[in-house]
């Protein structure tokens, strides 16, 4: 089953995208820890010490399987999630408060098939910076995500990587001729 950005919500994308990036996590922290699925599963259930999306993002940094940054941008996501899961207004990723946050992702912008950096859309960088996430998880659901020694962080190479790729990852989510559109419009 393809998911359809394009079409949907600016509260759909939030909730979807932030789902993912969860999942992903959730699924990196899972590999790290001790294989005794009873207590794994007892840890990660709803109530659980692990039970929330905040929780998750807490330990991996602590526990050094994210760097400061990317746990800066997953403390940004999971707000702006918060914001558009818990409240009734109709919320946008124009709204000034999110867009304010979205301006605190690592992909603000990125490049088009001219090489130009496109002009800031905030539901685009929230979408760009959370399918990023998302590979970036899965990449190294096995691997470091940052050196022994802490100092070199390996997401910014890798978010450089899928920036250069992203028109064609963002296709697959996107109707088929989303790419051709504007090369650049992914979110909205």
């Amino acid at each position: 089953m393809v998911v359809k950005l394009k079409d949907e919500s600016d509260r759909a994308v939030a909730l979807i995208i932030t789902a993912w990036v969860d999942d992903a996590l959730t699924e990196m922290l899972k590999r790290t820890l001790v294989q005794d699925e009873k207590v794994i599963d007892d840890m990660f259930r709803h109530i659980g010490p692990l039970g929330t999306f905040s929780s998750r993002i807490g330990l991996a940094y602590l526990v050094a399987r994210i760097s400061r940054t990317v746990y800066e941008n997953l403390e940004t996501i999971r707000k702006i999630r918060n914001d558009f899961a818990h409240t009734r207004d109709d919320l946008q990723f124009s709204s000034q408060s999110i867009s304010d946050r979205c301006k605190n992702l690592y992909l603000k912008g990125f490049k088009g098939a001219d090489g130009a950096t496109a002009e800031f859309n905030p539901r685009n960088a929230f979408v760009a910076t959370g399918i990023g996430l998302l590979s970036f998880f899965i990449e190294f659901v096995n691997a470091a995500t940052i050196s022994e020694d802490r100092r070199e962080d390996y997401f910014p190479k890798f978010m450089n990587w899928v920036e250069d790729q992203m028109l064609d990852t963002v296709a697959k989510f996107a109707e088929p001729n989303a790419a051709a559109d504007s090369g650049r419009d992914i979110g909205s």
